[in-house]
């Protein structure tokens, strides 16, 4: 950095140390010595968390002997002084005052999302542009091409966006113009369906782009375009995303349950859903009225699952293994929607939306005093609500 006032400075750049963890210490000792060079500038990418458990393995080594004494004490006593040592060590080599640490992407607001070809001045996505926006502010704008990709701020009033729009509702408005499938932030305004970090999201822009656009598709083809683009983004959820993010139950991962049949597809995540709902809440079981048994593989079930989870379990962890299990759900709805598979949707459906939840909203039937809220209907003049359903 020769143009720096004063003396020229050294930058050294170091990224992911903490994936390295079999040598993590030996490289951070000789980060170290540089530390302290005058004109020498240290930047490090790391997880703190992930590098201190680096060297709490190495120093669990070094007292491998003691270890071999099989008192729990000694073991708790060992187990408190490496962590102490570890976060000690870490503190010293990274002190909390030249800390940086980066904000979480789904939290950035007055955000314009563009992708385009390297060298071209047409836009293939544009955030901006899909929300229909008309409100004037100053803005950050995340731009992706095929050829870089980074985030930048620009300030141009000219330019149109509502105020405090955050990056997930962009990205959220992104996948529904080209899916037709609408998911809708948490109450926070972030998506448990979407990463919190800045690379990971570039592949969402990515995977998004690199779907057919809908804009000049006459009615006939539309059906057919929303298909392919959501099996597109259902193999990218199911295999390069969830599946590294997800360590679900019986050793299933979401892949897996996108190929099963809608049997076992209930059952399994009535299953999980369970696992999880008992591990959390412990003794409180509200038995939900929709729990009626019929059928295994209810999809009646399975909603009122997904209901009961919702209203009394508060654990971000399981919440997400949730989420994305309704995902799965929707992706198989509109999959079936858009190939106009009707017949295999009301047997997907098998009866029940959501069962005996739904009794009492429509009156009696007149004559025979039949609760009406399980009837028959056309599934054509219901594939609107089916839709909102789904999300």
């Amino acid at each position: 950095m020769e143009n720096y006032p004063g003396n020229p400075q050294l930058l050294i750049a170091i990224d992911d140390l903490d994936l390295c963890s079999a040598n993590a210490y030996k490289m951070a000792e000789q980060i170290r010595k540089y530390l302290m060079i005058p004109h020498v500038c240290i930047l490090m990418s790391v997880n703190v968390e992930q590098l201190e458990l680096c060297i709490r393995e190495k120093n669990l080594k070094e007292f491998r002997e003691i270890y071999k004494n099989r008192n729990n004490e000694v073991y708790a006593q060992l187990n408190r002084e490496v962590q102490t040592m570890a976060e000690r060590y870490v503190s010293k080599l990274i002190p909390g005052h030249r800390r940086i640490y980066l904000p979480k992407v789904q939290r950035f607001e007055d955000v314009r999302i563009i992708y385009k070809e390297a060298g071209s001045k047409e836009n293939i996505i544009d955030s901006w542009k899909i929300a229909g926006i008309e409100k004037n502010t100053d803005v950050k704008e995340s731009v992706g091409t095929a050829g870089e990709n980074d985030l930048k701020e620009k300030t141009d009033s000219d330019k149109k966006v509502p105020k405090n729009q955050k990056f997930t509702l962009s990205m959220l408005d992104l996948i529904y113009d080209r899916t037709g499938m609408r998911f809708l932030p948490e109450a926070d305004g972030g998506s448990y369906l979407l990463p919190d970090n800045l690379r990971d999201m570039i592949s969402w822009i990515l995977m998004i782009a690199e779907m057919k656009d809908l804009k000049d598709a006459d009615e006939k083809n539309k059906d057919k375009i929303y298909f392919e683009n959501i099996q597109r983004m259902e193999t990218y959820f199911v295999r390069e995303w969830s599946g590294d993010q997800l360590k679900f139950y019986e050793g299933l991962t979401l892949q897996d349950m996108s190929n099963m049949d809608i049997f076992h597809l209930n059952v399994v995540v009535q299953r999980m859903i369970k696992d999880m709902y008992n591990e959390v809440t412990k003794n409180y079981f509200p038995q939900s009225q929709n729990m009626i048994i019929e059928r295994l593989d209810s999809f009646f079930q399975v909603m009122g699952w997904f209901e009961l989870f919702r209203k009394n379990v508060a654990d971000i962890e399981k919440e997400a293994y949730v989420y994305r299990m309704r995902v799965l759900y929707t992706i198989r709805i509109h999959k079936m929607l858009r190939k106009k598979q009707y017949v295999e949707l009301r047997n997907f459906f098998n009866g029940y939306i959501w069962g005996t939840s739904f009794s009492g909203l429509l009156p009696m039937h007149t004559k025979t005093n039949i609760d009406r809220s399980r009837f028959e209907s056309e599934l054509l003049k219901l594939s609107l609500f089916l839709r909102l359903c789904s999300t």
